[in-house]
């Protein structure tokens, strides 16, 4: 962001509509709310899913196979979900942990 902006940046306020002159070492990210919604949905859809394709399966077995296989498809829309959830975590403490040299 430096090298296309310089160390300082000009932002436009929202608000009033005037220009401020801002330190590139003064930006920082925030995790994106979108990609916790989208991660979240996966989650809860990819559950539905799954436990609706293996019921059968659940059902016909004992308590503890039928726990087994439950506990086993719920890890895999939990793993897509923390995969994405941890990427997201670390975009944004890469992006702050970096600064310019002034």
């Amino acid at each position: 962001m430096a090298m296309k902006h310089g160390k300082n940046m000009e932002l436009n306020c929202t608000h009033c509509s005037k220009k401020n002159s801002i330190h590139i070492n003064s930006v920082f990210a925030k995790s994106d709310k979108t990609s916790l919604i989208i991660t979240s949905l996966i989650f809860l859809i990819g559950t539905a899913v799954i436990l609706y394709y293996v019921r059968d399966m659940i059902l016909n077995y004992e308590i503890s196979m039928g726990t087994y296989i439950f506990s086993s498809t719920l890890f895999i829309p939990f793993f897509i979900y923390y995969t994405l959830n941890q990427k997201d975590v670390n975009r944004v403490k890469t992006f702050n942990q970096t600064y310019v040299k002034d």
